[in-house]
């Protein structure tokens, strides 16, 4: 296990482990940084094992605990499994707990005392404020509140309240100031005796204060590109810089909205459409429940290897049928168009992927494509690539045009990471690989030269509700997905979720501004949006660390 320690390190002495064995005569070895720190007999039944640790205890930083279970007998000293329920560390031996938690029967009551302080760390939303309810059942007055912690920034007292015995109040404070900002919220109690002992929060809560916007119209037609290897720093999108200039997907996002830097799930193509499409495969997938909503639904592809998987349910699909990737879309074009003419009619959802050309060496005689190694079958991203995919969404902007389909039809436009041969990407750790753009153009939400600010924080998945917004289809639920167009159109701020992605380089953890990589080396392993070509000492930020690492164990 890994895990960041704060200013506290240097104070701790003993750590503290529940274990409980699952077969007769295991053991316990525990590594602290590398250094082992004690071996111990495992007792029958749930117990609690405290071993001391350094005398200087543990400098601010990364560290990690190792554990290694096994069996005693000597001819059998096989790793084996225990039941783990937790570890921490303290500056002295924790004691028993009071005799005033304990019943008749030496167990914890069912109202035993709660803890006198404890935290959560997130990233504050724009526009927000945290309110809690606090209650003393017995005993007399306890005093309650609430502190806010950031890196480098210290502890603020935000909310206090002293709330006296059968009394129940809610403690309130505004969090604008950190709009943001990842901190950590402490929630105490304080008090003497039996009011300290009954102390309970309960009901904590930070949400958004209410606002209200517009409903984006909806529309008849979708057009979703997904182009391969196309990555947020690609385009211009009204940034100054030297960017590939690609003048038709500019156009459509200067007068759409734009999502810069939306997370595409990992490092392969594939994994960008599971990210956009979901479970393809069930009776209510996705495509499923489009086409229940009387809307057509069709896939183009310029990727032959394009997996059945990610096809299953689309009505139509497209595609060339060898492994030579050299044509281009132009074969794929001419179907598209006259499937528009026949077709344009009826509402579709159009979703066209544009895989980029592979260009290995020249075959010799009586060799096939197949047979290359895969190392020479990668993707070559170049910026001639990228301009011919921008080529041909102006030609399919230009048939939607040519049918009256315009006025009917969103154009949505985003890419997919990938492995690549060619100079325009490294193949380095960055999180730049892992972010690609995000731009929704609706004919009736028009506005004129880059009048909207561009969105941070986006996911490809939420593709899946903007796309049923746009089309105001009902789709039933999906917890993994949420529409954006609000965000996009009106610049509703947007709240913040975390997301993850396996990587070669193993699991990234985003969340708002900040990635982790926590197998990564220290040096690599914490990300700031703002400079994606700088790791940050992990050190420095210990409650953003945190903060990150619970989001990955899927706790608070």
């Amino acid at each position: 296990m890994a895990f960041p320690v704060g200013q506290e390190g240097p104070g701790l002495r003993y750590l503290s482990i529940w274990l409980r064995p699952r077969i007769q005569r295991q053991a316990a070895s525990i590594f602290l940084d590398g250094k082992s720190i004690g071996t111990i007999r495992l007792k029958k039944g749930w117990h609690k094992y405290t071993l001391p640790i350094s005398k200087n205890g543990l400098g601010v930083g990364e560290h990690k605990l190792r554990l290694w279970f096994r069996r005693t007998l000597l001819h059998r000293k096989r790793r084996s499994s225990v039941d783990f329920a937790g570890a921490w560390f303290s500056p002295i031996k924790s004691s028993s707990p009071p005799e005033s938690w304990l019943s008749n029967e030496n167990e914890l009551t069912w109202n035993a005392g709660p803890p006198t302080r404890w935290s959560i760390d997130l990233q504050v939303p724009h526009n927000s404020e945290v309110l809690a309810t606090a209650e003393v059942n017995d005993g007399g007055t306890a005093d309650f509140s609430i502190h806010a912690s950031v890196d480098g920034g210290g502890t603020t007292e935000i909310a206090r309240k002293k709330i006296d015995d059968g009394q129940t109040e809610q403690l309130k404070a505004d969090l604008g100031r950190w709009a943001g900002q990842i901190i950590r919220l402490h929630f105490r109690s304080s008090g003497v005796g039996r009011p300290i002992e009954s102390a309970q929060w309960s009901q904590i809560d930070v949400r958004r204060k209410i606002s209200t916007y517009e409903p984006v119209p909806t529309i008849r037609n979708i057009v979703l590109f997904v182009i391969e290897g196309f990555w947020a720093d690609a385009i211009r999108l009204g940034r100054s810089g030297d960017f590939v200039d690609t003048r038709n997907i500019e156009l459509l996002a200067s007068e759409g909205g734009v999502g810069l830097e939306t997370w595409s799930g990992g490092l392969s193509n594939i994994d960008a459409h599971k990210r956009i499409l979901g479970p393809t495969s069930s009776k209510g997938s996705w495509m499923q429940r489009l086409r229940d909503n009387g809307i057509g639904t069709s896939i183009w592809t310029t990727n032959p290897r394009l997996s059945q998987s990610l096809t299953h349910g689309f009505t139509s699909i497209n595609g060339p049928k060898t492994l030579d990737r050299k044509a281009g879309f132009e074969a794929e074009f001419k179907a598209l168009d006259e499937w528009l003419y026949t077709r344009g009619r009826n509402p579709f959802f159009m979703y066209i992927d544009l895989a980029m050309p592979i260009r290995g060496r020249k075959l010799e005689v009586d060799e096939t494509f197949r047979s290359l190694p895969l190392s020479e079958r990668v993707p070559e991203v170049t910026e001639k690539a990228i301009l011919q995919a921008d080529f041909w969404i102006g030609q399919t902007v230009g048939a939607l045009n040519n049918y009256g389909l315009s006025d009917e039809t969103a154009v949505i436009i985003t890419g997919s990471a990938t492995r690549t041969r060619g100079s325009y990407r490294g193949t380095t750790l960055s999180p730049a690989r892992l972010a690609v753009p995000l731009i929704i153009w609706h004919p009736k939400m028009r506005a004129p030269g880059f009048m909207r600010a561009p969105v941070n924080g986006l996911d490809l998945a939420d593709l899946r509700r903007t796309v049923e917004d746009l089309l105001g289809a009902s789709m039933g639920p999906d917890p993994n997905s949420r529409s954006v167009l609000e965000n996009i159109f009106y610049d509703k701020p947007l709240a913040v979720r975390h997301a993850s992605a396996k990587t070669p380089y193993g699991w990234v953890i985003r969340y708002g501004e900040w990635l982790l990589w926590p197998r990564a080396a220290v040096k690599d392993r914490l990300w700031h949006r703002s400079d994606v070509n700088a790791p940050r000492d992990i050190s420095n930020y210990p409650i953003i660390v945190r903060a990150l690492r619970r989001r990955a164990s899927g706790t608070r």
